[in-house]
């Protein structure tokens, strides 16, 4: 009967599934410390992953808190820098309608000048003209007073070119 036994015991599919299982548990036993040891570095290795994770994390934060820094510094900088044009091109424009205001008196003074030196040159040109006719008139009521006497001519024409403005 132990053989019978055994025989069928050998041909159960159960009993080689039960072989295998001791087989298994057997050699994972025999080599536990090598997968402890695979398991160690493994959870090592996620360990350091996850640390510089966190330090690449830490380090991303004060990056960005840094640029955010910069960031409004910048803008503060710039907004500065446009309030500073703004006030710059104000004075420039208040400077030139000043020098406006100067050029344009100066213009006006200097068209009062020639006019007022134009005036000028027609009043003693207006006077020359009525000097010279004066003249003309007087040297004819002269000659026609005097047409006999060809001396007192002569005389009275030196005394009237004396007398016309040159």
């Amino acid at each position: 009967m132990s053989t019978e036994f055994l025989l069928v015991i050998l041909k159960s599919p159960e009993t080689w599934l039960w072989v295998a299982l001791l087989i298994l548990l057997g050699t994972l036993f025999s080599r536990r410390a090598m997968v402890n040891n695979w398991m160690d570095k493994r959870a090592q290795s996620i360990a350091s992953t996850l640390k510089e994770a966190e330090t690449l994390a830490a380090e991303a934060e004060a990056l960005r808190s840094e640029a955010a820094i910069i960031h409004d510094q910048a803008k503060q900088q710039a907004e500065s820098i446009l309030a500073a044009a703004k006030d710059e091109a104000e004075q420039l424009v208040a400077r030139a309608r000043e020098a406006e205001a100067v050029l344009v008196q100066r213009r006006e003074r200097q068209i009062e000048l020639r006019i007022e030196q134009e005036r000028l040159r027609l009043e003693r040109q207006l006077h020359r003209q009525f000097v010279e006719h004066t003249i003309q008139r007087a040297s004819e009521k002269l000659h026609d007073s005097l047409q006999d006497d060809s001396t007192s001519q002569a005389l009275m024409d030196a005394r009237i070119d004396a007398i016309k403005p040159s």
